[in-house]
């Protein structure tokens, strides 16, 4: 898997601590289930549900069951006055 992000998103996650879990959740609720990335600024505590990718010095553990489009893992920083969001654009949600 190729791994794809600018500068300002390399910044902002090396500043954050340089390792990340991206897993799925799927929020509980009345109208069933859409299962959503959950993005996590440490190590997951049980490493066999990901698989980790490195990107210079930082670290990603990406759950197996998530699949992107043609296997580019690709992570952008998005800004919306004060808050800072990390944006996955090439998961596809199944």
């Amino acid at each position: 898997m190729i791994v794809k992000m600018n500068e300002k998103t390399y910044a902002y996650i090396y500043k954050k601590g340089k390792v990340l879990t991206i897993d799925m959740i799927i929020p509980k609720g009345c109208c069933g289930g859409m299962s959503v990335p959950q993005i996590l600024f440490k190590k997951p505590d049980d490493n066999n549900k990901y698989i980790s990718l490195s990107y210079q010095d930082i670290i990603f553990y990406i759950n197996k069951a998530m699949v992107f489009t043609n296997d580019v893992f690709e992570i952008v920083l998005k800004k919306t006055f004060f808050i800072n969001d990390l944006e996955l654009p090439t998961l596809k949600v199944l």
